[in-house]
């Protein structure tokens, strides 16, 4: 697995047990956690002692936590910012026991689609956010999410570069662009990928607003699950394993963490793990630094036929 992407994956979607999250993620080979819960506990509730009996498993098995994935902005942008703070430093805490720099947040959820009434406060919030991980050497990453600021990819760049901190990143999440009708890798991935360094393997199809208005109005939860689907069953497809959708903007701190959100699967019916996991596995080997006296590579030429054409076998 060295030539490709590090991966990892939501645990509490196969069991709520760490144990039990830990024992499929070893049998299907990811080596890496994006903690969200345990034990039926929220991360930033888990408490220090527990914090602590986790890290210990984890470190154990030699399985790393890739990133809190914290609730921290999944509420009301007209509700108590004070206690989102207090959720924030809690999962700084978390981050620092379990010896990662990443905490997945969002950004508020938006009354009706109102964005550009609640702008300001969102990139208040948001900035307050950076600064208290900048303060700690922590990296903010934000998820995309029906109905909140960062819902589609031009709000999310709006986030990034306007509160412009190296501590507030992207967690770029396919299957979540196309619940709100944005074609991930066609219309998300170029306005964003310079900001990304997190992307969820994770599907869906277009939710089913028959009778409904379209988005932003506001679909039952139910909708919204019934749109999930397993790692290349839905419409997440094109482009997520073309080598230029990765090839040009690689970068080290990329990590790619699978989604097996599907309830009724667990650590005794593993399937959508293993599809999962291997779907990840799939995307085209990661680049490799050019060595700085070799010829450039015809990879990093214009996208040529004869530029194509050399990718499929290219071993610089």
């Amino acid at each position: 697995m060295a030539d490709r992407w590090p991966i990892g994956a939501f645990g509490d979607e196969i069991a709520p047990g760490l144990e039990e999250q830990i024992t499929v993620l070893q049998k299907n080979g990811v080596a890496g956690l994006e903690l969200r819960s345990a034990w039926g506990d929220n991360v930033v509730d888990l408490g220090p002692a527990r914090l602590d009996r986790a890290a210990g498993l984890l470190r154990a098995a030699g399985i790393s936590v890739s990133a809190v994935a914290s609730p921290v902005g999944k509420a009301q942008i007209e509700g108590d910012f004070d206690a989102e703070v207090s959720r924030l430093r809690a999962a700084m805490d978390a981050a620092t026991r379990l010896h990662t720099t990443r905490i997945r947040i969002f950004s508020f959820f938006i009354p009706d689609g109102r964005h550009t009434e609640f702008r300001d406060e969102v990139l208040r919030r948001m900035s307050a956010f950076a600064h208290e991980a900048a303060s700690r050497d922590l990296v903010l990453v934000h998820e995309n999410e029906s109905y909140i600021y960062g819902d589609d990819a031009e709000h999310c760049r709006d986030l990034v570069e306007s509160v412009g901190s190296p501590a507030l990143q992207i967690a770029f999440d396919p299957a979540n662009f196309v619940q709100v009708g944005v074609r991930p890798f066609d219309e998300a991935w170029p306005l964003l990928a310079r900001h990304v360094v997190h992307v969820h393997v994770k599907d869906a199809v277009s939710v089913d607003r028959d009778g409904m208005p379209p988005y932003p109005a506001r679909a039952p939860e139910v909708q919204l699950m019934a749109s999930v689907r397993p790692a290349g069953e839905g419409e997440v497809s094109t482009g997520i394993e073309e080598e230029d959708t990765w090839r040009d903007y690689w970068k080290p701190a990329l990590r790619v963490d699978v989604s097996f959100r599907l309830r009724g699967w667990g650590p005794w019916r593993p399937s959508p793990c293993l599809a999962s996991s291997r779907r990840a596995r799939n995307l085209p080997a990661r680049p490799r630094p050019a060595h700085p006296n070799r010829r450039p590579c015809p990879c990093t030429w214009p996208r040529t036929p004869r530029a194509r054409r050399h990718r499929r076998s290219c071993s610089t």
